[in-house]
């Protein structure tokens, strides 16, 4: 991947010339390893590779308490303001309750007025067309 690309010579008209020799010699270049860096260091490179190695487990360690806390505070956060939406929608559910015990009660204060002028309309001779409906109708009929 890293080496230096292979040149061959070329014609004029852009064909490969095959009168040089038909071996092509391959060089690398020398590279550091870079897994061999601790051990370059000398003798004492064995031993301080053997210490520093659960440095970064410790490490890992406080990175991942520090997520976890974070996660945690804003896991805290949202059940807050979903805590606060549901209290709100809970209270407002609570208003539309009492607003349609509210009419419910109007609606049958209002049926009961309306009875008592028919009752008078039907005594004075007056008859009235209920559209089809008997008397007798459920509460939650409409």
């Amino acid at each position: 991947k890293n080496a230096d690309p292979v040149l061959t010579p070329m014609s004029e008209n852009g064909a490969v010339q095959t009168s040089q020799s038909g071996e092509l010699v391959v060089t690398k270049k020398a590279t550091p390893n870079i897994l061999n860096k601790n051990a370059v260091g000398g003798g004492g490179g064995g031993a301080s590779a053997a210490a520093a190695a659960p440095a970064p487990e410790v490490d890992i360690r406080k990175i991942t308490m520090t997520v976890m806390e974070e996660c945690n505070r804003q896991i805290q956060e949202a059940t807050g303001k979903q805590k606060e939406k549901i209290d709100e929608l809970n209270a407002e559910i609570r208003k539309l309750k009492a607003m349609i015990v509210k009419h419910e009660t109007r609606i049958r204060s209002l049926e009961n007025k309306t009875k008592e002028q028919e009752k008078q309309l039907v005594s004075q001779g007056i008859l009235l067309n209920n559209n089809g409906h008997t008397d007798d109708m459920d509460p939650d009929e409409v």
